[in-house]
């Protein structure tokens, strides 16, 4: 889980850098870029989540159960797994709903589309992550 947020406290340079020069968008004006780094930042924030809810279930399971061995094999394939469903989600999400572009209102990479698999992967990220979309 550190691994996961040290990466994505690195990851957020390019805003930082955005937010001190008056908004400009600088390297995020490349859409290729854009659109890579508004996937990687996706899949980083999903994956610090699912990896902080095993370890607080692993936690719970041996506060529960003192003597019970956490097997690690099954972690780490759900791990393995949970990354391989966000990279093919996410393979979708680029083909259709498209690029992403700088924002100059929030200082971010943003995606939008008016497609349907638009308005099918809002509701399903939400439910995945836990939180509704809210636009």
């Amino acid at each position: 889980a550190c691994t996961i947020d040290i990466g994505s406290s690195i990851f957020h340079l390019p805003i930082t850098y955005n937010l001190l020069n008056k908004r400009s968008p600088g390297i995020l004006s490349n859409t290729a870029f854009c659109t890579m780094w508004h996937l990687m930042l996706l899949l980083l924030q999903q994956m610090s989540m699912f990896v902080v809810m095993l370890l607080s279930l692993s936690r719970a399971i041996v506060i529960l159960f003192p003597f019970y061995r956490v097997n690690k094999t099954a972690i780490y394939k759900s791990i393995f797994a949970y990354f391989i469903y966000h990279c093919l989600w996410d393979t979708f999400y680029i083909t259709f709903v498209g690029y992403a572009f700088y924002s100059h209102l929030t200082a971010l990479c943003a995606a939008h589309s008016s497609t349907i698999f638009y308005f099918v992967f809002q509701p399903t990220t939400g439910f995945v992550s836990g939180f509704l979309p809210l636009s």
